[in-house]
């Protein structure tokens, strides 16, 4: 951001334009660049004659608004700041609101992927104790068949068991990867966020001493010609 500038009031500037009195003290703010000065003669060694500067000075005949800009729009681009500060807050807020979502919705799935092998464990114990009564009764020959049976559908059933929790297990590390990377550009978002925040002060700070010197020059430049 930079901080607004009056019109030129020094020698070589447009026709119209008042010129800075000799007698009177001539006092720059901090970034006020003087391009062109050059001593006078040895009559006023002490004086100097700037020809060119990109800030303007305060001089009898200009009004305040000359010299120092409009205060509104000071004030306008201080709350145009703030207010960019108090969006990407909110937008922050926002994203971490989502990502606390995305993470209560993965805790849920891994608690039901959880249940499901306990289910599945049961259903495995109570197939192998039935088949373990079987097993008893393989003297038999119908009892053996059954067991047979059954040994083929628990070792079906478990194969399709662990088919859908390798399944979901996958589904569950791709949610987890897109989670990951959404952190990351969060994270990102984040620290560039902090960065803008940070200049917009340094800007706003900037102004802020601005406007303390200027009024100080003025009062200065005031008393000076009382």
């Amino acid at each position: 951001m930079r901080s607004q500038r009056a019109p030129q009031t020094s020698p070589g500037c447009a026709r119209g334009s008042p010129r800075v009195s000799s007698h009177s003290p001539v006092l720059l703010p901090p970034s006020a660049h003087i391009l062109n000065a050059k001593a006078s003669s040895p009559n006023n060694s002490g004086s100097l004659m700037v020809s060119q500067c990109t800030t303007s000075l305060r001089t009898p005949g200009i009004s305040r608004s000359a010299y120092v800009g409009s205060p509104s729009s000071q004030t306008k681009n201080s709350d145009r700041s703030i207010h960019k500060s108090m969006d990407l807050e909110s937008t922050r807020s926002t994203q971490q609101q989502t990502h606390n979502q995305q993470c209560t919705i993965l805790a849920k799935k891994v608690a039901q992927l959880e249940r499901r092998i306990a289910e599945q464990e049961v259903r495995i114990l109570d197939q192998q104790e039935r088949l373990s009564q079987l097993e008893k009764h393989e003297a038999q020959n119908d009892a053996f068949h059954a067991v047979m049976r059954l040994s083929d559908e628990v070792s079906a059933q478990f194969v399709e068991a662990m088919g859908k929790l390798n399944d979901q297990f996958k589904l569950v590390q791709a949610d987890i990867e897109y989670i990951n990377g959404e952190i990351a550009k969060i994270m990102g978002d984040t620290k560039r966020r902090q960065q803008i925040v940070m200049q917009h002060g340094a800007n706003i700070d900037a102004i802020v001493r601005d406007l303390a010197y200027l009024k100080k020059t003025f009062h200065r430049n005031l008393n000076v010609h009382v």
